[in-house]
């Protein structure tokens, strides 16, 4: 058997919670890892992350975000670039 140091701080708040669930604190700590491990084993198994191209073609299309041309090194907040694709495509100029 191993030993967890907790602050007193800490010891006392696992106690609160180990008390309303009416066990030991040592209980209370095991669950809380188990439960930890169970969460991020679902976790890493629902929600992987796909690649692109493993996606559906809809998803994909929506991805696929059109390419207005390189922003300026001065167009930070792609303003420039904004006002640009505006004026081509409703003739808008700011």
């Amino acid at each position: 058997m191993e030993t967890v140091t907790l602050t007193p701080e800490m010891y006392n708040s696992v106690k609160f919670y180990a008390d309303r669930e009416h066990v030991s604190v040592d209980e209370y700590v095991v669950m809380l890892i188990k439960n930890d491990m169970h969460r991020q084993e679902r976790h890493t198994s629902l929600y992987k992350m796909k690649s692109v191209g493993e996606l559906s073609p809809i998803l994909q299309e929506i991805l696929a975000f059109p390419k207005i041309g390189s922003l300026d090194t001065d167009d930070v907040n792609g303003s420039k670039a904004r006002a640009e694709a505006c004026k081509e495509k409703y003739g808008i100029s700011n």
